[in-house]
């Protein structure tokens, strides 16, 4: 059996309501090397199909596969089709940040961005590893927020926080009040310890107004930022 599947991509199926609640990839018996010891949401599902005296259902989506790369390919394919928010995988799928499921108008963003005209006072936030999409409207403020190496004084001069994502803009938030930074402010940035609230600032703010977010979103603003560059956060240039 396993000589015959050989790399084989498959899912994990809850049997009351026919649901896919994982995706994955492998060789052997590695579909089967899954149960309710299984620690975070994977494991959780499963405890809970076990606890209503049923099994968990294993299908197979594609074997004979080429190569674990090609295995791995697929795997993201099936996720990206299904949809991550349905899914408990923890790690998205192989390329899906780059290469993923993405419409259109995102594409044409990223390959044929129009170059945003800075009209107002602004703060660049480049996200990087800390933002992915699809993330919650509370986690993309808590990303944003803080921890940055601003003068609190001199950054009250600026009304905008515009976010970045791979030179991008993703997000554009109002700044009402730059302050020291607050640990109590992150319950869901897992990332920080607490070196990082040392000399560090951050804004109270919400999102901007409906016309300065249609501004920018989607825009580049790759030239503010040098190619390769270590810049994570800067001031924007100086406007009327």
């Amino acid at each position: 059996m396993a000589e015959a599947l050989g790399h084989y991509v498959y899912l994990l199926v809850d049997p009351r309501d026919g649901a896919v609640f994982y995706v994955g990839m492998g060789t052997g018996e590695r579909c089967l090397q899954h149960s309710g010891s299984d620690e975070g949401p994977k494991g959780d599902r499963i405890r809970e199909i076990e606890g209503a005296g049923q099994a968990v259902g294993i299908d197979i989506v594609r074997h004979g596969l080429a190569s674990r790369e090609e295995a791995f390919l697929v795997e993201a394919v099936v996720m990206d089709a299904l949809g991550r928010g349905k899914l408990t995988n923890i790690a998205p799928g192989y390329g899906s940040s780059t290469y993923g499921r993405a419409s259109l108008e995102e594409l044409t963003n990223r390959y044929q961005p129009e170059e945003a005209e800075i009209r107002h006072r602004v703060i660049f936030l480049k996200l990087a590893q800390t933002y992915r999409k699809g993330t919650s409207a509370q986690e993309l403020y808590e990303v944003a927020r803080g921890v940055w190496p601003f003068n609190p004084d001199y950054a009250n001069k600026y009304d905008y926080a515009i976010c970045v994502h791979e030179g991008l803009v993703v997000e554009v938030f109002r700044t009402h009040r730059w302050q020291k930074s607050d640990p109590l402010h992150y319950p869901t940035r897992t990332d920080l310890v607490p070196s990082d609230f040392e000399s560090t600032c951050e804004f109270e703010g919400e999102p901007a107004e409906p016309d300065v977010r249609a501004h920018y979103i989607g825009k580049s603003v790759r030239t503010q930022f040098a190619a390769g560059g270590l810049v994570f956060c800067k001031y924007g240039p100086k406007v009327r």
